[in-house]
């Protein structure tokens, strides 16, 4: 059989791709957990433990990076976008068209550079949005849980603990503890998409 490749793949399939994702989660979820109850996987977990190959604590915090980066990324994504803009207005920096890219098949000119340039942010801004859906996919698996907002407070909106736990009316330790529940209950769904995010969105 002809296996596809991911090139012939569009930006669109993958976002929906994506989309179904999240709506087909508890399927997914479903399957998982028979593949955790399989003898196959009992052998793999064993050989995890007998190995300390455990990276409970790194995923975690992997976890919480890519929580973190949100906010960073969408900003990127504005920058981005602006430049695009402006040298579609005003054309490349004056310090910018001295440049001459040589290349096998010889010089290019300005036009060549801003062309290229263009079409180098837009697949950035392309696997920046990709990354969002990625993100707000696996978010969408919490979203009913009554600290998901304390959650989107801190990783996205950068709050502190403490204005969380004033917003809340809850003391900090009860704050920080259920945040730190949703992050266990979304490291293995984020890291998945993760992964998946890698192999079909990668340019």
């Amino acid at each position: 059989m002809e296996q596809n490749n991911m090139e012939d793949i569009t930006e669109e399939q993958m976002k929906d791709f994506f989309r179904i994702l999240g709506k087909e989660f508890n399927n997914i979820l479903n399957l998982i957990n028979n593949i955790v109850d399989s003898e196959v996987f009992k052998e793999f977990k064993k050989y995890i433990e007998d190995n300390k190959l455990d990276n409970k604590q790194n995923s975690y915090k992997k976890t919480e990076s890519i929580l973190y980066s949100y906010s960073s990324i969408k900003e990127a994504i504005k920058v981005k976008e602006n430049i695009i803009l402006e040298i579609l207005q005003n054309g490349l920096p004056e310090k910018s068209k001295s440049i001459i890219l040589n290349t096998s098949k010889g010089e290019k000119d300005i036009d060549e550079v801003k062309q290229e340039y263009i079409l180098n942010l837009k697949k950035e801004i392309t696997k920046n949005e990709n990354y969002i859906i990625m993100i707000d996919t696996s978010l969408e698996v919490i979203k009913d849980d009554e600290y998901f907002k304390a959650l989107k407070d801190k990783y996205i909106n950068k709050k502190s603990i403490d204005e969380i736990a004033n917003d809340y009316k809850k003391n900090n330790a009860t704050i920080s503890r259920n945040i730190n529940k949703l992050v266990n209950k979304l490291r293995p769904i984020i890291l998945t998409n993760l992964y998946l995010e890698e192999i079909y969105y990668k340019k």
